[in-house]
């Protein structure tokens, strides 16, 4: 008998390669109007302090702030220190 991660075990679980989560299928089928009245709700839950709301759209704004090249990889900035001393 094969144990889990053993060479030669299949998977027999999980989300297969290429699956696409709901939640941006949904958003995305929406018209500009209701996806304006989704954030509108969202700003509403945010302003009343919904925890859940406010980290998933955290999310979404840093890791859009963050620049990236053209294989989706982060481009981070050069960091240079000054020494000072002897």
């Amino acid at each position: 008998m094969l144990h889990p991660f053993e060479k030669g075990h299949k998977k027999k679980g999980g989300i297969k390669k290429g699956t696409k989560h709901k939640g941006p299928i949904i958003f995305n089928g929406l018209t500009e109007e209701n996806k304006a009245e989704v954030i509108k709700q969202a700003m509403i839950l945010v302003k009343k302090g919904n925890v859940t709301i406010i980290n998933k759209l955290l999310d979404k704004l840093v890791a859009n702030a963050i620049p990236k090249d053209e294989n989706g990889n982060a481009i981070m900035p050069e960091i240079k220190f000054n020494v000072i001393g002897n």
